[in-house]
């Protein structure tokens, strides 16, 4: 895959992820704290030991656009609590051409349900594979919610629900359920491996570092699906070939 905002250059694959990345912004009005919170939150999810935020640049792109690279990892889209809310609105609902969406600082839950959505979306078409889903939205208090994840279930798809057991309505035969989950404190995960299909893997992952401040990522992008995965859940594509 290449990206257009970076000259085409080709995307690097996890297994050349070096120990430290730089975060560059461009075109925006971000803060320069609201940025080295999500570098160090990114820092945190794929493992990395440092990630440093680079020059916020200027250039022809009417967009605001992070790129996170050494060379060249991933670029997407930058939404943040300085933009104007129909600036956000458009970004998030009208999915301009991009893999990816990073949030720094970003307030609306709901629109980050709706991109949960999206993710949830991919696992009930595919009747196969895992999805993974982690706390923060507050799975204790969302049993509008709990009837999709079990008809997820029923299509097919392997529901994993990290939270206490005694949180969860009805049959829980139907989930697998993980209790410990103390890694994931304070995160809100949901997550499509795709069957072993890149083109259905997606993810959203942010952390709520203050009330209704979230830091973090969605994306289609499956090396950046796969490699959150492997970090946050111990997740593997790759298949076991002793099983």
């Amino acid at each position: 895959m290449t990206f257009p905002h970076v000259g085409g250059q080709q995307a690097t694959t996890t297994e050349s992820v070096p120990d430290g990345l730089t975060l560059s912004a461009f075109n925006t009005d971000c803060s320069d704290a609201a940025l080295d919170t999500l570098a160090g939150t990114l820092a945190q999810y794929l493992d990395i030991e440092d990630v440093t935020t680079g020059s916020t640049v200027t250039d022809a792109q009417p967009d605001e656009f992070l790129t996170l690279h050494n060379g060249v990892l991933i670029d997407g889209t930058l939404v943040h609590s300085e933009r104007e809310q129909e600036d956000i609105e458009a970004t998030a609902s009208m999915f301009k051409p991009t893999d990816t969406i990073f949030f720094s600082g970003y307030h609306d839950h709901e629109r980050l349900r709706a991109l949960s959505q999206r993710v949830e979306k991919r696992a009930w078409q595919a009747g196969a594979g895992n999805l993974y889903t982690v706390g923060q939205q507050r799975l204790s208090t969302m049993d509008d919610h709990w009837g999709l994840y079990a008809s997820i279930a029923g299509q097919g798809t392997e529901v994993h629900v990290y939270e206490d057991e005694s949180y969860v309505p009805g049959d829980t035969d139907q989930f697998t359920i993980h209790q410990e989950t103390d890694g994931l404190a304070g995160t809100w995960l949901v997550a499509f491996d795709g069957d072993g299909n890149d083109a259905a893997k997606g993810l959203l992952l942010v952390e709520e570092r203050d009330p209704d401040q979230y830091f973090g990522v969605w994306t289609v992008e499956p090396d950046l699906v796969d490699e959150v995965l492997s970090q946050a859940v111990g997740h593997s594509d790759v298949a076991d070939p002793t099983e």
